[in-house]
């Protein structure tokens, strides 16, 4: 994995302010969707609706979820953060004021509802997609990342704590009206927020014309590595594996690229998972966490010679009843 590097007071502190930032815009904008998501079905039941029907609008903020999440990931990894969060901030407010209509057109309020459900639904995924993306890119290393993920899950928790309440709230004081029109209003902190998490350049697009083939993608540049640093993956709490990291190489991560292009026009999903090389030393079973540290403390600074990379191999893995297989399938030579 890429090493740790510790970083600098200044650094710290803008960090910290990202990572806070982006805490508060999925609040902002999970917030939104889970006071809708309360509010609607009650508005639906008040009409008189039946409740097969509150189930269908209940899974409507599930559906666009479901059908964006690949679209959401694609302008995630192509535009950053903050193009993303500007279209989720104008889906969910979208979607809420959808909802305060629904106050105002009688008969058809409930299939404006549905409508309402779906914008909210897909903002709020967008949002939540685009800020995870963000969030991982942050992580110098498997336990920052782990640390940061931790942070981030604090978020959804408290929106559904908040969102609800504030739901709840207003409606008991003025109204469904009131309260849709309030939960509007929300997401809009999301863009305040955004403020303080760096402005990153989009990736430039490849034209149509010039991409070439899925195998061809792989023709890549042989180069050089260097290994610096060590640390640990824990499993349960527990230190399970020992790991050299591997110095970050424009290189390397170019041919990442061209292997995630060529196995998704091959079919397969985009891998969700940060890129972090890294070699594995050892499997640790039984090793008392004191002794484990007390190496990693002792070898921390440690630098391989550069090596050089003229291929790369295409390895299965098949579990067995011990421990996992690693067969060798393809081996692609490097220019």
């Amino acid at each position: 994995m890429q090493t740790a590097t510790p970083m600098s007071d200044e650094s710290a502190g803008s960090f910290s302010r990202a990572l806070f930032a982006l805490i508060g815009g999925q609040v902002a904008l999970h917030a939104c969707m889970a006071g809708v998501r309360m509010a609607a079905p009650l508005a639906a039941l008040r009409e008189g609706h039946a409740a097969w029907a509150v189930g269908v609008l209940l899974g409507l903020f599930a559906a666009a979820p479901i059908a964006l999440a690949l679209k959401a990931g694609r302008l995630a990894d192509r535009y950053g953060y903050h193009v993303p969060m500007r279209l989720a901030v104008g889906l969910t407010t979208g979607g809420a004021l959808f909802a305060v209509l629904s106050t105002y057109v009688g008969t058809a309020g409930f299939a404006v509802l549905c409508v309402a459900a779906v914008l909210t639904g897909a903002g709020a995924n967008f949002g939540l997609i685009a800020i995870q993306r963000a969030a991982g890119r942050m992580a110098h290393d498997p336990t920052e990342l782990k640390r940061i993920f931790s942070w981030l899950g604090l978020a959804p928790a408290l929106a559904n704590v908040v969102g609800p309440v504030v739901a709840g709230t207003l409606i008991d004081l003025g109204g469904f009206r009131l309260a849709f029109f309030a939960l509007a209003l929300l997401p809009l902190a999301s863009l305040a927020w955004a403020r303080m998490v760096p402005q990153k350049p989009p990736a430039p697009a490849v034209p149509r014309a010039e991409r070439p083939s899925s195998w061809g993608l792989l023709r890549a540049p042989g180069f050089t590595l260097q290994l610096a640093g060590i640390g640990t993956h824990e499993k349960g709490g527990k230190v399970n594996a020992l790991w050299a990291g591997v110095e970050r190489n424009p290189q390397l991560d170019h041919l990442q690229t061209k292997i995630e292009t060529a196995l998704q026009r091959a079919g397969l999903e985009r891998e969700r998972r940060r890129f972090v090389p890294h070699v594995t030393l050892a499997r640790l079973n039984g090793i008392p966490e004191a002794k484990v540290a007390a190496w990693v403390a002792g070898h921390n600074l440690f630098r391989s010679d550069p090596v050089p990379v003229e291929h790369f191999t295409l390895f299965s893995s098949r579990l067995g009843k011990e421990q996992a297989a690693y067969v060798p399938e393809v081996e692609y030579n490097l220019a």
